[in-house]
């Protein structure tokens, strides 16, 4: 099958590129948008150069499909690493301040960094029970806007850091960083955990983004109100929910962080060792529960509520795999690696995107919800 690259037409952070087939593609029938040709000559002349490079682009997808089965998802920096991704996120803000001699600009950024070491936490797979009842919980409030705890006195980062935030953790990070918190035996803990990482994921991967900033106490400094997290990590989140993914945990490591001048890693990277490993899950057992939190836009819901009911029926619901221990990553409902009874409950928050999924997949779960609403 010859593949068309598709450009992202919006603002985004997730690092694949996105593929569609011509005609009624997979992703085109997940509520992804298509490329469409005016002009029958034109549609000639480009599969005739597309044959040409057609072989290498089925070979560059396939061997991307290949390196996921599985993937390992743990990420360990240097400590230099972590400072130059402190300055990547939040130099602007710090520099704005500076060049503004606002105080109060810089810091913004200052809070900002202290939602950095959870995020370095959760892609080294290294948060362990003591994380959840210190400074987990405080570091993703500095970049998560949460309406139980922001106020216009205590508001959240700016919008745009919270979606560099969640680009810089990457879909790979947040199936890391969420595995291994929701198999730490603190229930309570954890399902605040799942709240607040599944309603910033909802408000960075609004296209919408007026509407985000009109429901959320968020402060006046901004640098680009209009990022969000567009196509390209819609595909990747797909990408990475349909594969094997395997999981590990590394022993606690010793973080530090509040400014971009600590030293986010105080363990000497010789020391590092890895505390288990496994179980080997679908990535969409990990994924899906964040979406019952939040109100996710239709553009992100649409897409990835059909293809995990499409990938349901492949499997005949069944979402063990042959040989792995039973695990849940849902703190809400511990029964099973099944990721349906999630995005059931995210599509009860977003009808239009029930409409949508229902028209895609005429599943019998969804109607039965939309007859409810």
């Amino acid at each position: 099958m010859v593949l068309i690259p598709k450009p992202d037409p919006e603002p985004s952070s997730g690092r694949l590129a996105g593929w569609v087939a011509p005609g009624r593609s997979r992703l085109s029938r997940l509520g992804l948008p298509r490329i469409r040709w005016r002009r029958v000559g034109a549609a000639v002349v480009i599969a005739a150069l597309l044959l040409g490079v057609g072989a290498v682009a089925a070979v560059v997808v396939m061997n991307r499909a290949a390196a996921r089965q599985p993937v390992g998802l743990c990420r360990l920096e240097t400590n230099d690493a972590y400072r130059a991704i402190a300055r990547r996120t939040l130099g602007g803000y710090w520099a704005a301040g500076q060049a503004a001699g606002n105080d109060a600009v810089a810091s913004v950024a200052d809070v900002a960094a202290y939602g950095l070491a959870p995020l370095f936490q959760m892609r080294a797979c290294s948060v362990n029970a003591l994380d959840l009842t210190t400074r987990l919980p405080d570091g993703l409030r500095s970049v998560i806007h949460d309406p139980e705890h922001h106020s216009g006195a205590l508001p959240a980062a700016p919008i745009d850091i919270e979606v560099a935030w969640y680009a810089e953790l990457g879909v790979d990070g947040l199936i890391a960083g969420w595995s291994t918190i929701a198999r730490l035996d603190l229930q309570t803990e954890v399902g605040e955990l799942q709240r607040l990482l599944g309603l910033g994921l909802a408000h960075a991967t609004n296209p919408d983004r007026g509407a985000v900033l009109a429901a959320g106490q968020y402060p006046d400094f901004l640098i680009d109100k209009d990022r969000y997290l567009g196509y390209s990590y819609t595909v990747d989140f797909i990408d990475f929910g349909e594969s094997q993914v395997e999981l590990a945990r590394y022993a606690r490591l010793s973080w530090a962080g509040s400014s971009e001048s600590d030293q986010y890693l105080r363990d000497d990277p010789a020391a590092w060792r890895v505390e288990a490993t496994g179980p080997r899950v679908y990535g969409w057992s990990v994924l899906a529960p964040l979406l019952r939190f939040g109100d996710f836009h239709e553009a992100f819901l649409t897409p990835v509520a059909t293809a995990i009911i499409e990938f349901d029926r492949q499997r005949r619901g069944d979402w063990s795999i042959e040989g792995e221990q039973w695990v849940s990553f849902d703190a809400f409902e511990g029964s099973s690696t099944d990721a349906m009874p999630a995005v059931l409950e995210a599509l009860r928050h977003n009808p239009a995107a029930a409409e949508a999924v229902l028209a895609a997949t005429g599943d019998e779960r969804v109607a039965d919800l939309l007859s409810e609403i």
